[in-house]
Parts: C-alpha cells; structure tokens; sequence
C-alpha cells in the first residue's frame, strides 16, 4: 500500500473502533451560511417544494419573464424556462360568517428563468465560497462536479446535497465534513455501487467517509460523533450499519484519494 492508502486504513480502523467501542463522542456543530441583508431575492419566499425545483434547475436565483426586466435583465432568445407551482386562489363566501375570504382549490404552473439564462444589468451576487476551500476540493472536479456555495434558508432541512444528473454539489455551509459527505456521495457513484443502493445505505456510506477523511487531515473527534448521530438515525446500529456497505466505503474512498494522488502529481 502506498502512503495514502495507509493513512485511509489507519482512519476508517480508528473511526470504526470508536463506533464499536460504544463510546458516545460529542457531536461538532455544524455552522450555516447566513444570507445578509439586502442580499433578498423573490425565491426567498418560495415553498420548500419550489426552491427544490430551482436548485435541481442548477440556479440560485430564478425569476418570471417581467421580473427580470424591472431589474434591467433580459432573457436570453430561445432559452427554456421550467415550471414551479403557485397557488389557484378564489374567493369564496364563508356561510357561517357571511365575508368573503380567498381560498386555494389548486395549483397552477408558473414559468420562470434561470439567471444564467438572461443578460443586460449587472446584478451584485453575493460570494459565499471559503476564502480557503476545504481539503479535497480538486477532486471534486476531476469527477466532474461543480461546487456551489449559498445561503441557508430555514425551511431547509439539509446543509447540502449532490445531485447526480447536474453533477451540482451545492453546499449551505463552510464547514468540511458537509462538503466531504457530498464528495463521498460522487465518488460513491463513480465506483458503480451506489446505483445498487437504497437512500440509507448511501447516506452511511457518504457519512462514513466523511468522518474518515476528517480523521486523514487531522481534524477532532467532533466530525465521528456527527457521524454516528447521523447514521444511527438512518440506519440504527451504526457498526452493523457500516459493516454491512464498508467494501462500498473502502472503494469509495479509494476513488476519492487517487484522484487527490493524480491532481497531486500533476501539479508537481
């Protein structure tokens, strides 16, 4: 084995070991990206179920056709736009009440753009990448990925997710161990396993692996004590849990540390 791969041993024993152990290791906070005043778009006010749309469209920022141009912005000529739904409200008399009230009997589809699908004034983006981006972070291109970083919104009940058809990792947090997780879940597929696996098993595998590679570079036991908070409630028992996908955690990592070795190499 070379350097690295002892170095991945010696950290997925040591993770495990503690997992085994039954010692309860505190948990580190995680800390989440907060979007500053005057920074508000219309999709701030969009449902849960709509924002999800946007994101998986691969923008942060979408707006209707006359909303973009009372900001000076344009659409592009034969750009496409994707539907989100909006509410189908009448008004209706209360017959207990005798008043009119609006109600919602349904949903209709609204047409809105991407931002990088117009063009004309300059609108300020704000920048929530790192100032020193997190370990590894080379070879989330070299799979392809692009790495997003946004603003936490609190109906959001996640810090980030890969999404396999975009190849979009989009992260609401600087923390490492989140972006590691997503890498884990890229990487995860690039070995063919993960296509064979439920949500939970993928979850284990990303979560595991992060918590290994926290231990590679050094970082406290707090990203362990995340790890079996977090897999313990997908998954339950979390050494039968990550015993039962660790060939997919041992190739998994592999993947992620070869192409780190390659990125190394070629930069030298």
């Amino acid at each position: 084995m070379n350097k690295n791969q002892i170095k991945v041993k010696e950290a997925t024993d040591k993770v495990l070991a503690l997992f085994e152990s039954g010692e309860i290791v505190e948990k580190i906070k995680r800390t989440v990206i907060r979007k500053a005043s005057g920074q508000e778009v219309p999709s701030d006010n969009w449902s849960l179920f709509n924002f999800l749309i946007m994101l998986t469209n691969g923008t942060e920022d979408a707006r209707g056709y006359k909303q973009w141009q009372q900001v000076g912005r344009h659409v592009k000529k034969g750009a496409k736009a994707f539907c989100i739904l909006g509410p189908k409200m009448i008004t209706k008399e209360n017959e207990e009440t005798g008043e009119k009230e609006k109600i919602c009997v349904g949903f209709v589809g609204i047409n809105v753009f991407r931002y990088e699908d117009t063009e004309g004034a300059e609108l300020e983006l704000p920048e929530y990448r790192p100032a020193n981006l997190p370990e590894l972070s080379e070879v989330a291109a070299r799979l392809g990925c692009t790495v997003k970083y946004a603003a936490f919104r609190e109906r959001m009940s996640y810090l980030g997710y890969y999404q396999p058809s975009s190849e979009n990792i989009v992260l609401v947090t600087q923390d490492a161990a989140v972006f590691w997780h997503e890498l884990a879940h890229a990487a995860h597929y690039r070995t063919g396993l993960a296509q064979n696996r439920n949500r939970d098993e993928k979850e284990v595998v990303a979560e595991f692996s992060a918590a290994v590679i926290s231990q590679v570079f050094g970082y406290d036991l707090g990203n362990v004590g995340h790890a079996q908070e977090y897999i313990k409630a997908y998954a339950g028992d979390p050494v039968k849990a990550v015993r039962q996908v660790i060939g997919d955690i041992e190739k998994t990592l592999a993947v992620i540390f070869e192409e780190s070795e390659a990125a190394s190499q070629e930069a030298a």
